[in-house]
Order: structure tokens, then sequence, then C-alpha cells
């Protein structure tokens, strides 16, 4: 159960050649479903819309219609270039990163 809702691979590979070394792995989920008992740390979700994972950090506890959740969010953090966060170097294809908050899928799309 604890990999319910986990991807494995996107199109029969469990990395893209879209991104250098660790960038281009396919991990998280797809959106729809995600393990129980998560935790209050972060949930990552791979997006074929930019052939990348997206890791959405753990902001608070919520309850709607009487049913308790916890909220996850984009912060800051999700779209920094390699300036803010060294360890981004890999999502920057064509050897130049993009703007913070921009991503270059141009070698995805």
């Amino acid at each position: 159960m604890n990999k319910f809702g986990s991807m494995g691979e996107w199109n029969y590979e469990n990395s893209t050649t879209f991104y250098k070394s660790y960038c281009g792995n396919v991990n998280g989920s797809a959106g729809e479903f995600f393990p129980p008992e998560r935790k209050k740390t972060k949930i990552s979700l791979f997006s074929s819309d930019v052939c990348r994972t997206l890791d959405l950090n753990y902001k608070e506890e919520i309850e709607v219609d009487g049913i308790n959740g916890f909220r996850f969010w984009g912060d800051d953090k999700m779209l920094q270039n390699d300036t803010a966060c060294p360890d981004n170097w890999c999502f920057c294809p064509s050897g130049e990163c993009a703007p913070n908050g921009a991503i270059d899928v141009s070698t995805c799309k």
C-alpha cells in the first residue's frame, strides 16, 4: 500500500531524456492518488505538461465539508533556478536557466 498511486514509469521509462541527471527521474504521483497515511512534509507530482516532478510542500491542516485533510502548495522554491537553488542546475536544458518562477520546456515540448 505504501506505493499506491506512485508513478514508476512514464512512456515505459523511469526517467526522461529532457533533463540531465536526477532532474529527469520519473517519481511521485500523477496527482490522482497518494499512498495512505501522508506525512506533513511534501508530496511529489510528475507533470507530463512540464516533463518533470514538482514538489508541493505541506502548508496546513484543513477541514472541508467535515473531512480533515492536509493542504500542500507550490511555494516560491518550487520553480527556483540554479542561482537561487544550486540543486536545480539540471533543469536548465539549454545550459542557461530560465528566470525564477519560469520553466524552460523547450526540450520537452
